[in-house]
């Protein structure tokens, strides 16, 4: 962590952030970025001074799973990601997003919209609103 400081309930950390590998229903996924890492009152949140690189070779999601995922995902106000009471909390505005859809043949490309998806443990929900897009047969 190249700096930090100490708040009344805790720590602010500027810091890159760069994780990969498999979790829930992500598999191969990887996401790279830097901003400020806050853990105050016990609950770690991070607020993202560029747009997150992300990536992920499969989203599980059953019989409608998502491939070759490919994203930036960009701060939209607030923290990106918060983690508090055993869950997390994904929000931002997604660009530049490009993936495989095989069970509708088709191939995504340019698409970009507001994410807001959250979890704990297994359970997985969201809700994802798309205000562009190109669709491909694949």
């Amino acid at each position: 962590m190249p700096r930090y400081r100490l708040i009344s309930n805790g720590l602010v950390a500027t810091t890159a952030l760069k994780a990969s590998g498999s979790f829930g229903p992500v598999e191969a996924g990887s996401l790279d970025t830097d901003g400020e890492l806050r853990v105050a009152g016990g609950s770690p949140s991070f607020v993202a001074s560029r747009c997150a690189a992300v990536t992920a070779q499969r989203l599980e999601l059953g019989e409608n799973d998502i491939g070759a995922i490919a994203a930036k995902v960009c701060s939209s106000g607030g923290p990106m990601l918060t983690l508090a009471k055993g869950g997390w909390r994904l929000r931002g505005r997604a660009e530049g997003v490009g993936a495989r859809a095989p069970f509708l043949e088709a191939r995504i490309s340019e698409a970009a919209g507001d994410i807001d998806f959250h979890g704990a443990g297994e359970a997985l929900a969201g809700r994802a609103v798309i205000t562009a897009a190109r669709v491909d047969d694949a």
